[in-house]
């Protein structure tokens, strides 16, 4: 299977949803593509699933876009932009919770294996007194031949009812009533234990949130301090009143307050996406992350 190449000319703005980080971007044939990085925090497997089951969707008839490779010319000079700006939320650890109970899928898969343990025990108990109702009918014939054996059958030969009560099993039945029930509290236990990770897990991270927004700010300051220092001294040095060592200070300082306003920012959009993916609710726009699948199919 061939895959169609295509050189990627231009990066027009990134959609900041999910982990592959994708952005819309043109390509050489003047189309615009949704381009997904392989270097990006999804991993390049995941993207390599995605194709996959692209592919297969498309073999089983659905309308799915087409796959392309964007190959980046080595010669192509790729300029990072800061963001000016980043969403201004207020997250509480109750609202998170709420709806990540509410649309994450943890939730769900907690309660259906706690509806399987109930099965469990619910059939166990029901087996102790387990009556079976059975019904018999039997035909003869007789023929000279193998292949006449079973023609011109005579009915009404055998007819048998019956039921079947277990009047003693050596404790059998109750033995698995007991082992449901254990089984049964094995996995509250588990259940309670990961309910406990996961808000503990999500307390965390809404508290790192919030102190990010604050540890944001002031990066973000700090790098603004050092940048008119920097060029205010690039101006005093240019009429001789500081020596090339204060200039150059204060050039490692401007570079540091960059670096560390940038990996602020990194912490804070980690956090951001964390929160979104697990509560599956958009605090910016203040709406629910969801999809029409069927419209997607039909497209």
């Amino acid at each position: 299977m061939e895959i169609r190449r295509e050189q990627l000319i231009r990066y027009i703005t990134p959609l900041r949803e999910g982990g592959s980080l994708p952005a819309l971007a043109e390509a050489a044939d003047e189309l615009k593509y949704v381009v997904k990085f392989s270097g990006a925090g999804h991993g390049f497997k995941a993207l390599i699933a995605e194709f996959i089951g692209t592919e297969v969707a498309r073999a089983l008839g659905f309308r799915v876009p087409e796959a392309v490779f964007l190959d980046i010319d080595e010669d192509t000079e790729i300029v990072p932009v800061v963001p000016s700006s980043v969403p201004v939320a207020e997250i509480s650890y109750a609202d998170a919770l709420d709806r990540a109970l509410t649309n994450n899928k943890f939730a769900k898969n907690i309660r259906r294996r706690q509806l399987e343990a109930d099965y469990e025990v619910a059939k166990a108990k029901g087996n102790l007194r387990q009556i079976s109702l059975f019904a018999q009918i039997g035909y003869t014939g007789t023929a000279g031949e193998a292949a006449d054996r079973y023609r011109n059958l005579r009915g009404n030969q055998l007819v048998e009812v019956g039921i079947s009560i277990p009047l003693l099993d050596w404790g059998k039945r109750r033995g698995r009533v007991k082992v449901a029930e254990s089984n049964r509290r094995v996995t509250e236990s588990r259940l309670r234990q990961e309910r406990a990770d996961f808000n503990q897990d999500l307390f965390v991270l809404v508290e790192r949130f919030c102190n990010q927004q604050s540890q944001l700010a002031i990066a973000a300051r700090s790098n603004e301090i050092a940048r008119k220092r920097y060029d205010t001294n690039v101006q005093t040095y240019m009429i001789g009143k500081i020596s090339t060592l204060d200039l150059n200070d204060s050039q490692s300082k401007k570079d540091e307050a960059m670096r560390q306003y940038v990996t602020e920012l990194y912490k804070f959009w980690n956090y951001w996406y964390q929160i979104r993916s697990l509560t599956l609710y958009d605090y910016e726009h203040r709406d629910n992350i969801t999809a029409d699948i069927e419209r997607l199919v039909k497209n």
